[in-house]
């Protein structure tokens, strides 16, 4: 019978052996069926995998038996190895091969027993593994061709001498349950005397642990007897240490009393100092009233200012833009006048040379001077049809239109007088009457600017448009 590893070797098993003698040959018997399992398994596997297909398996028993694979004991093992069903290709290791087979057998036996053929055939197959020449039958090729085949051999010749060696093996088991026995008494009686050695051994150990630990007391004693002298070194040293601060303290005392002394002189001054600091705190407290009313009106005052400074710096921002308009509408009116001269000149070129082919006129007067003949006006209602388009958005361009159709009259008037001034101005050119207007314009612009910070009652600047 197996045993635990940790139990095989102790006199406990080797009791438990020879208190059941009949059990060693059963074990025998296990460990001869083990074998042959073990046999067959290796049969069926030569190139040592570790797995055997379970159709190689029942091939092998069924070579061996003589059944066939219609045997119910084949079947049901057969189901037993391949329980999944899987067919050719399932696989059984060595455990469950092991396993399943003493299940298989066990069932057998229940049933009635192993016949003569099956327990011979296991039988020749354990004494094939022990052959001299070391080749077992399963590893011949006409046997493992013999799988798949009818009849591979009719009986084995080997079945005899199996039979003597199992009855070899049975007086050899008796011949040892005998010599066991002899063992048992003797380990009986070394058991005795082991107990007696045990139980002087506890002895000797329980007075060796009572010197031991008297002697680890003794080592104690003599630690704590030498920590005590140290601590009383140490106590010394504070004394005499204390007795120094003591001394050291007592002279410092003396100093402090005379410094008591002098802090009590110093203050008396203090407390006169203080009744001033006092009277002098009051003053200060009526000067700082005083002073935060003079700094409300002050703060007061300088709300004001910037209020009124922001309103200016309003009003100056709004007078910029303005200008800034004014500054756009001057470059405009300034490309517009010379715009206007150049159309101005092609028209006097145009009067000219129409004055060529002119029919002389009735003398009538002149509008600006009231003498000499009055000019033709289609010209200058020539001229304010070009300027309307281009003035039209500003309400400055009619009057400016209607000086300049004025003037205009002026100077086509064909008085003589006219004429007479226009050559007396030596060194002046002709100025167009809207370079005039933009010119009063821009003074206007400029004498608005100046006066619009001194008038502090209007908040929006005036324009002209």
């Amino acid at each position: 019978m197996d045993l635990p590893e940790s139990q095989a070797g102790g006199p406990a098993a080797e009791r438990y052996l020879w208190d059941q003698p009949e059990e060693g040959s059963l074990g025998t018997q296990l460990s001869l069926e083990e074998q042959i399992l073990n046999s067959t398994f290796e049969a069926c596997d030569p190139q040592r995998t570790g797995t055997v297909a379970v159709t190689h398996v029942l091939a092998y028993l069924e070579a061996v038996t003589g059944r066939g694979p219609q045997d119910a004991r084949l079947q049901t093992l057969a189901c037993s190895l391949d329980p999944n069903g899987e067919g050719p290709q399932a696989t059984v290791d060595l455990d469950s091969f092991l396993v399943i087979m003493r299940d298989w057998i066990a069932a057998c036996q229940l049933d009635g027993g192993l016949e003569l053929e099956e327990e011979t055939a296991f039988e020749g197959t354990l004494t094939s593994q022990q052959l001299p020449s070391g080749r077992s039958e399963a590893e011949d090729p006409a046997n493992l061709e013999s799988f798949g085949g009818e009849d591979p051999r009719p009986e084995l010749p080997a079945t005899a001498d199996l039979l003597s060696s199992l009855e070899d093996l049975e007086l050899s088991n008796r011949r040892l349950a005998g010599e066991n026995a002899k063992l048992q008494r003797s380990v009986e009686t070394a058991e005795e005397g082991s107990l007696r050695l045990g139980e002087e051994i506890l002895a000797l150990r329980k007075q060796l642990r009572s010197t031991q630990q008297a002697l680890q007391f003794a080592k104690a004693v003599d630690e704590e007897l030498e920590d005590l002298k140290t601590l009383a070194k140490s106590l010394e040293e504070q004394n005499r240490g204390l007795l120094a601060q003591a001394r050291q303290t007592e002279k410092e005392q003396q100093q402090l009393v005379a410094e008591i002394e002098s802090l009590q002189e110093e203050n008396g001054k203090l407390l006169a100092e203080r009744d001033g600091v006092k009277r002098r705190n009051a003053e200060l407290a009526t000067e700082k009233d005083a002073l935060k009313r003079q700094l409300y009106e002050c703060e007061r005052l300088i709300c004001q200012r910037d209020a009124i400074l922001s309103e200016r710096t309003r009003h100056a921002e709004s007078l910029a833009k303005t200008l800034e308009e004014y500054r756009t509408t001057t470059q405009e009116l300034r490309l517009e006048i010379s715009h206007l001269e150049e159309q101005l000149s092609q028209t006097h070129e145009g009067l000219d040379e129409n004055r060529k082919w002119q029919p002389p006129i009735s003398p009538t007067l002149c509008v600006a001077c009231g003498s000499g003949r009055r000019s033709s006006v289609r010209p200058v209602r020539k001229l304010s049809f070009h300027l309307k388009p281009q003035l039209g958005r500003r309400e400055t361009s009619r009057e400016s239109l209607r000086t300049l159709m004025k003037e205009g009259r002026s100077d086509q008037c064909g008085c003589p007088e006219e004429r007479k001034k226009r050559k007396q101005r030596s060194g002046s050119r002709w100025i167009s009457p809207s370079f005039w207007e933009t010119h009063t314009l821009e003074t206007s612009q400029e004498a608005l600017l100046r006066a619009g910070p001194q008038s502090q009652s209007c908040s929006k600047p005036r324009c002209r448009w």
